[in-house]
């Protein structure tokens, strides 16, 4: 899978996820814009509803692309690069493996 495919495909959970899917957001915190209103940059686990929202997309995530995050990495804020970059690395983990 290449990165265009990784990134489009993230988005597109983004998008099935979000309360306002149509709704602009800003890619350096995306997950802060699960909500609406959205949270202030890295504050989406502030409040009940940005914790839920944010575990269900990273869970959608996993089932996916058939990987597993850490709990470190569930606590890191992510732009739309960076966890685009989490989750190639954790394919080629997993292609490692195999």
């Amino acid at each position: 899978m290449t990165e265009i495919q990784v990134r489009s495909k993230i988005l597109e959970v983004f998008k099935e996820e979000r309360q306002k899917p149509a709704a602009l957001f800003e890619e350096y915190h995306f997950l802060d814009f699960l909500t609406f209103p959205p949270h202030r940059k890295d504050n989406i686990k502030n409040s009940f509803k940005g914790v839920k929202k944010y575990y269900q997309f990273m869970h959608k995530l996993e089932l996916e692309f058939e990987i597993c995050f850490t709990l470190s990495d569930l606590d890191r804020g992510y732009s739309v690069d960076k966890i685009t970059k989490k989750v190639i690395k954790e394919l080629e983990k997993d292609a490692e493996i195999l």
